[in-house]
């Protein structure tokens, strides 16, 4: 497997790897032109990086974000880029460190701390405002004969 990672890709098969993951041709070709001389085989292209791409000539934020992302979802590039590239070998000789890594438990959800204030009294909201009824006056003629003097019309 070692052989074929050092095989150069070529250049159609190259254009069909980034079309076939949804990079439009037009995009794929301009690309592939600055990006094929120096990185034609599967190990040049899983050593790729977003800088690797800026040093490469492929100024676009946007371009070089769908540029890795078709490698990795042709296989070349991990599917989590923080993860290091695992050889063929390694997974395959230690099927049991993948299964002991899937059996460790989820990490857990942090605690929340009830918001309670001390300051704040507690208890039922009757008791410890009073009684929010104010006796407003409905009828027009009593409130003026209550305030008629000051008030004018």
């Amino acid at each position: 497997m070692a052989e074929m990672e050092n095989v150069k890709i070529p250049l159609p098969k190259f254009l069909k790897l980034l079309t076939n993951n949804d990079v439009p041709i037009s995009k794929a070709m301009n690309l592939s032109a600055k990006i094929y001389k120096t990185y034609n085989t599967g190990a040049q292209l899983a050593q790729l990086n977003d800088l690797k791409l800026l040093t490469a000539g492929i100024d676009q934020k946007e371009d070089r974000k769908i540029f890795l992302n078709a490698l990795r979802d042709s296989g070349y590039l991990p599917k989590d880029p923080r993860r290091k590239v695992q050889k063929a070998e390694e997974s395959s000789s230690t099927p049991s460190s993948n299964a002991i890594k899937a059996s460790t438990s989820p990490k857990l959800k942090r605690k929340r701390f009830e918001d309670v204030n001390e300051l704040l009294p507690t208890g039922p909201v009757d008791e410890v405002h009073g009684s929010l009824e104010f006796e407003e006056i409905l009828d027009e003629q009593v409130w003026f004969r209550l305030v008629g003097s000051t008030y004018t019309q």
